[in-house]
């Protein structure tokens, strides 16, 4: 029912700022461990500076410094929520042999990082 009403309010609306609000819920809704694909989650693995991505037990964890790990749920094969903050989800992009780490906020703004080598 949430979904249906999100998606109605997006038919409806033209205000930019509203429609990524009402975009960046229906991308939680739609996460869910089910859309984990294991070859990408192994390759994605790994240090983006002080950022931890570890794929342990069918799950990726996302771990800043000493921090304790966030659990990343797939919204697609590339695009995550992080449990317990709901203020940014986590993008991964290839270019040829870098991948690049995309944190994206619920305010707009937006950080890259590329994978340590």
């Amino acid at each position: 029912a949430h979904m249906h009403a999100l998606k109605k309010l997006m038919s409806t609306n033209t205000d930019t700022f509203a429609l990524s609000k009402y975009q960046w819920a229906l991308d939680g809704l739609n996460a869910s461990f089910n859309n984990i694909d294991e070859t990408i989650a192994k390759k994605i693995s790994g240090s983006y500076r002080e950022i931890k991505i570890d794929y342990k037990g069918g799950i990726l964890y996302y771990q800043f410094k000493k921090r304790p790990a966030l659990k990343l749920i797939p919204i697609t094969k590339y695009y995550f929520l992080v449990e317990g903050a709901n203020y940014f989800r986590i993008k991964f992009m290839f270019s040829e042999d870098t991948i690049i780490m995309r944190q994206i906020f619920s305010y707009g703004s937006e950080r890259e990082i590329t994978k340590n080598k």
